[in-house]
């Protein structure tokens, strides 16, 4: 069941279609687009990098994330999945530090989809729980025909 009340909201309305949206921070590049067939926005990543919508600057302990995710004809097995990291920073500037391999990790979960499984006709997805000592204390990977696409 989703949240009762909605906390936060990006639609990229304030944005112009070909920029990178204001209210976000990238050490990478991306910029909004259209897409036939769908209404409003969208964010095209254009390649690897931490994207941070800078207006969410805490979450309640409880809440639920939704989002919309689509990937192109050249998305491919081989390709990587579209990980989201929650994470807890001790700067907002520190936003392209959130690594498993980082000398000095932060507390955060990983939340990781790929449309396309190994040989299959399943997607997968998976999560996983970091601490303050790097180490996992959670995890888990399945696949799922419900997040699937060639």
């Amino acid at each position: 069941m989703s949240g009762e009340k909605v906390i936060v909201q990006e639609d990229f309305s304030q944005d112009e279609v070909g920029d990178f949206p204001a209210k976000w921070n990238t050490n990478s590049t991306g910029e909004l687009v259209t897409v036939e067939g769908t209404k409003g926005k969208w964010l095209s990543l254009s390649k690897a990098g931490t994207f941070m919508p800078e207006f969410i600057t805490s979450l309640p302990e409880n809440f639920t994330f939704e989002f919309d995710l689509l990937a192109n004809n050249e998305f491919s097995f081989y390709s990587s999945e579209f990980k989201v990291a929650m994470v807890d920073l001790t700067s907002p500037k520190d936003f392209t530090q959130w690594n498993r391999f980082k000398q000095d990790p932060v507390t955060g979960t990983e939340v990781g989809f790929h449309p396309t499984g190994a040989g299959s006709l399943n997607g997968r997805t998976e999560f996983e729980v970091f601490n303050k000592s790097n180490h996992s204390e959670m995890k888990n990977e399945v696949n799922t025909s419900q997040f699937f696409a060639k």
